[in-house]
């Protein structure tokens, strides 16, 4: 500060006695940059904020302890040009740039583009040519604000990097710990790969975010109308997703390994996530579909409560499986899980209201006022409403031969070889529909609890 007392050593970049011998100190947008010696690395290219944990290496242009020598250092418009040696020929000309280096304490930056680059770093403004754009955090817990354009964009990023761009710029940065990117308008794609710790995601229409429990990183974008999580896995624990649907109609659809919400003018996916959970709270006839696998045994729970906005519908696998996983969707107006294969189970709660079932070989759905729900192709299902309500169950038979039996509040209809159960449980009707051929039997117990209506030909036992 041209003072005794502000004249201070920044670094001792080569320890001892030997000199380390800055020369060619050339500034650009507030990062020094010149050639050193260190010792080890011959001389490279180094830069500095003024700090000693800010003044480092940048290149070991010229590998090992001979030196490339850059020189010649020439800032135009933020691009840091100059020669150096490689070994290779006589060398040649080198450009950095245009980077924007963070200090070594935490940082705070913005990026607008705008016909070029509109930045602002802990206050101080630059102003970069439309192109490329580097960012580099060096240190502390950097938070960075981009803004794109009204055209149509990608982003990819993970915990450490982010590349974002379109058809006429480009934005990539390393070392930061906070980023959020605003799409801006146009078609913006976005994916967003998280690391190996425990993740948790909230995904609403027009704003993701994705950090670790510990956060040390978050990731958001903001009106962007496709992005894409991937989980990097975890090795203790595991990765959660929250998926929120829009005020129109949505589509969330669950399997092993991954899921997605879709709706109008959006979609947004997940890849990986141990645990993906559905939530319609915005309105419109929102629909679930959750997939069972082949590999493994899946049960199937879905339950009618006080509030609509909390019934649920969850596909989980059971003990032993070779891929865990749990997708679950709140307050949609239909829930429908499919088996993949597999001995799957489903557990169908109604609700207060009049309640209607209908089980077939290969379907079971019950429904109510204001839900819907389905399983396809499960092996068993157990219905059961005990809330009230004139509730009707309508139990129809197999191709094969069937069984159908009765004692209390309970009723089960078994078709061939166990190929299929539904078994109901404090319904009001029991309807008993022997349509589909075979020889059905009947067997009901003297105390049931229920008016039957048989239709068809069955074999009273």
């Amino acid at each position: 500060d041209g003072t005794s007392g502000g004249t201070v050593l920044v670094k001792d970049i080569r320890p001892g006695a030997s000199t380390s011998s800055p020369l060619d100190l050339t500034e650009v947008n507030g990062t020094l940059f010149f050639r050193a010696n260190d010792g080890t690395n011959g001389y490279e290219l180094w830069k500095s904020d003024g700090t000693s944990g800010g003044t480092v290496l940048v290149k070991d242009i010229r590998p090992g302890a001979s030196s490339s020598t850059p020189r010649y250092l020439t800032e135009v418009n933020g691009t840091l040009f100059f020669s150096a040696d490689t070994g290779i020929g006589n060398g040649g000309l080198f450009k950095l740039g245009p980077v924007l280096f963070g200090t070594s304490g935490d940082d705070t930056i913005t990026v607008k583009v705008n016909n070029g680059f509109d930045v602002n770093i802990n206050g101080r403004s630059y102003y970069y040519p439309a192109g490329e754009l580097s960012i580099v955090g060096s240190g502390g817990q950097d938070s960075i604000v981009v803004t794109g354009t009204s055209a149509d964009e990608v982003l990819f990023a993970d915990p450490n990097t982010f590349d974002f761009s379109g058809s006429d710029f480009r934005i990539t940065g390393s070392e930061v710990e906070f980023l959020t990117v605003r799409g801006n308008g146009g078609d913006d794609v976005a994916t967003l790969l998280d690391s190996l710790g425990n993740e948790r995601v909230v995904a609403k229409v027009s704003n993701t975010f994705v950090r670790d429990l510990a956060t040390t990183f978050t990731q958001r974008v903001v009106d962007f109308g496709d992005v894409t999580l991937m989980s990097s896995g975890a090795a203790t624990g595991f990765d959660l997703a929250n998926l929120f649907d829009s005020v129109g109609m949505d589509t969330f659809t669950g399997n092993s390994t991954d899921a997605s919400m879709v709706g109008p003018g959006y979609r947004v996916s997940t890849e990986g996530y141990d645990r993906n959970v559905a939530r319609s709270t915005s309105g419109g006839l929102d629909v679930a579909i959750l997939n069972g696998t082949s590999e493994s045994n899946e049960n199937f729970t879905a339950r009618v409560t006080n509030n609509p906005s909390n019934n649920f519908g969850i596909v989980r696998n059971g003990p032993g499986a070779p891929l865990a996983f749990l997708n679950r969707a709140i307050g949609f107006s239909s829930v429908r899980a499919n088996s993949g294969g597999g001995n799957d189970k489903g557990f169908l709660f109604g609700g207060a209201d009049d309640d209607n079932f209908q089980g077939t070989s290969t379907l079971a759905q019950l429904e109510g006022p204001g839900y819907q729900f389905t399983a396809s192709n499960f092996n068993r299902v157990n219905t059961t409403v005990t809330q009230g309500g004139n509730d009707t169950a309508t139990l129809i038979d197999g191709v094969g031969n069937d069984r159908l039996n009765g004692s209390g509040n309970v009723a089960t209809l078994k078709g061939s070889s166990n190929s299929f159960t539904h078994a109901t449980r404090g319904f009001e009707n029991v309807i008993g529909n022997a349509r589909n051929g075979g020889t059905d039997q009947l067997d009901l117990a003297i105390d049931i609890a229920f008016n039957f209506f048989e239709l068809g030909t069955w074999e009273v036992k």
